[in-house]
């Protein structure tokens, strides 16, 4: 699986939802509902804008407005920090090992 070194928190989440994508597409699951607790990720995902607020992860989140086009079941919303404390826990714990 390709890594990622990334200082800017938006890089981060952008790849992680692009790997998320890759995943689901790989074990054809038809249903999903993706969270993520970036507000301008997650807005630039279901925006139809050409602008981007997360500018460096534009390739990836042109990708992944590409996919959720062809999968009409799949949905993404946008959870404070607070409800999304235990992902970033298991993040954390994964960029470091």
């Amino acid at each position: 699986m390709e890594g990622i070194c990334a200082v800017d928190p938006l890089l981060g989440e952008a790849f992680a939802a692009t790997r998320a994508a890759e995943v689901t597409l790989l074990r054809n699951w038809t249903h999903v509902i993706f969270e993520t607790d970036s507000k301008f990720l997650a807005s630039d995902i279901v925006s139809t804008l050409w602008f981007l607020r997360v500018g460096k992860a534009k390739t990836w989140v042109l990708s992944i407005r590409k996919v959720f086009k062809a999968q009409s079941a799949w949905s993404l919303h946008w959870v404070t920090r607070r409800l999304n404390q235990q992902a970033h826990l298991l993040a954390q714990w994964a960029a470091r090992s």
